[in-house]
C-alpha cells in the first residue's frame, strides 16, 4: 500500500492531504485568516462570562472570541480560568473548551484532570511497565500520566525529572490564569503537526513553504498541487452530485439538524448501494462533516440486503465514524464526531480556490 502524506504552504492557507494508493483519503485545510483564531489544543485564559446552570454549560471569552464550556454550571461569572480548546469556533458556533490541559512531549504526558499512571501499551514487558509507574508514584498527587514508548530507553531519575518540569509548567499557567486577562497562553500543535501524527508511517513530503514546520519530510521541488492534481480532487470533492459505480449517484446535505445522503440507483440498485455505503463515510471525512447521519439508500431493502450495507458501513476506518442502524422509517442512521471544521467554510474563507 501507498501512502503519501503531502503538506503544502502559501501566504494564503495550510493545506494537508494524505494520498493512499492513489485516492485522497483524508484532508486539512485552514485559510491564513484562521490560523489567527484558536485552534485544537491552544491553551487560554478564560473569563466566565455568564452560566446556564440547566444546560450545566458556560459561556467564556477566551481573548477576542467566544468559548462554550459542557460542565461549567456551577462557575461563577467573572471567573478566570485555564482552558484547553477542543474545537474551533465554527459559523455562529463558538469555540469547544474544557477545564484544564494535558501537557505532554516525546516521553509524557500529563493529565492534570485525568488521574492514574497509563503505559503505553507498546511496551509490553509486565516488569518494565510495573517500573515505569512506580517511578511516577511519587507524583500521583498531581494528577495523572500517560508515559509513552519512547520512555522506556529513560532512567527512573530522568522520568521524574521531566515529570517535575511538565507539572512545574503546568501549575505556572494556572498561576497566571488565575488573574490575567483573557489571551492564548500557549499555542496547541498546528495542522501540519496534528496531520502527520495522525498519518503515522506514510511518506512524508513538504513544499517549500511547509518544510520548516515539517522537519521530517522529505522536500518536494515543484508544486506538491499540480503533481498530485489536487485541484481537481478538491473540485470533484465539493460537487453537488457524486458518482456512483453501477450507475447511479448521490448527495450529500448538511442541514441544521442532521447530515442527510440521499442515494439514487441506476442499472444496478444493490451495487449501487454498496458503493454509496463505501463512500458515505470517506466524503463525510474529507468535507469535514460531523453530527447526525440519515441514509436513504435506494430502493425498498430486505433483511439480508440491509444487514449487508450495515457491515459495509461498520467497516469504515474513521475513529469519528458511528453507525447506529436502521431507523423505523427505513434511513440508516449513524453519527459522525466533529473532529475538523467544514471544508466549506475554509474554501468560503479562501474565496472557493485552495
Amino acid at each position: 500500500m501507498s501512502r503519501s502524506a503531502l503538506f503544502s504552504r502559501d501566504a494564503r492557507r495550510d493545506l494537508a492531504a494524505l494520498i493512499v494508493d492513489g485516492r485522497l483519503e483524508d484532508l486539512f485545510l485552514r485559510s491564513a485568516s484562521a490560523q489567527e483564531r484558536a485552534g485544537p489544543g491552544d491553551l487560554h485564559i478564560a473569563k466566565v462570562e455568564s452560566v446556564a446552570p440547566r444546560l450545566d454549560a458556560a459561556f467564556l471569552d477566551i481573548g477576542g472570541e467566544d468559548g462554550f464550556l459542557t460542565g461549567g454550571g456551577a462557575l461563577t461569572p467573572g471567573a478566570r480560568l485555564l482552558i484547553a480548546v477542543q474545537r474551533p469556533a465554527e459559523g455562529d458556533k463558538a469555540a469547544r473548551c474544557r477545564i484544564g490541559a494535558d501537557l505532554g512531549g516525546p516521553w509524557l504526558v500529563f493529565t492534570p484532570q485525568t488521574p492514574g499512571i497509563n503505559v503505553s501499551r507498546k511496551i509490553e514487558d509486565p516488569a518494565a511497565r510495573k517500573a515505569l509507574q512506580a517511578a511516577l508514584a511519587p507524583f500521583a498527587a498531581e494528577g495523572g500520566f500517560v508515559i509513552r514508548t519512547e520512555a522506556a530507553k529513560l532512567a527512573p531519575e530522568a522520568l521524574r525529572a521531566k515529570a517535575a518540569r511538565l507539572v512545574g509548567e503546568y501549575r505556572a499557567l494556572e498561576a497566571e490564569a488565575a488573574s490575567g486577562p483573557p489571551r492564548r497562553l500557549k499555542a496547541g500543535p498546528g495542522l501540519f503537526a496534528r496531520a502527520a501524527e495522525l498519518w503515522r508511517g506514510a511518506d512524508l513530503l513538504a513544499d517549500a513553504g511547509a518544510a520548516a514546520e515539517i522537519p521530517e519530510a522529505r522536500l518536494f521541488e515543484g508544486s506538491l498541487m499540480e503533481a498530485w492534481d489536487l485541484d481537481s480532487r478538491l473540485a470533484d470533492l465539493t460537487a453537488p452530485q457524486i458518482s456512483l459505480s453501477g450507475g447511479g449517484w448521490m448527495k450529500i446535505e448538511p442541514t441544521l439538524a442532521l447530515i442527510a445522503v440521499d442515494v439514487n440507483a441506476g442499472a444496478d440498485r444493490m451495487g449501487v448501494n454498496r458503493a454509496a455505503a463505501r463512500e458515505i463515510p470517506r466524503r463525510l471525512r474529507l468535507l469535514g462533516l460531523g453530527g447526525a447521519v440519515a441514509v436513504d439508500f435506494a430502493g425498498d431493502l430486505g433483511e439480508a440486503d440491509r444487514a449487508g450495507l450495515a457491515k459495509v458501513l461498520g467497516a469504515a476506518h474513521d475513529p469519528a465514524w458511528r453507525p447506529l442502524g436502521w431507523g423505523p422509517l427505513g434511513f440508516f442512521e449513524a453519527t459522525r464526531r466533529r473532529d475538523r471544521p467544514a471544508l466549506s467554510a475554509a474554501l468560503a474563507e479562501l474565496g472557493g480556490a485552495p
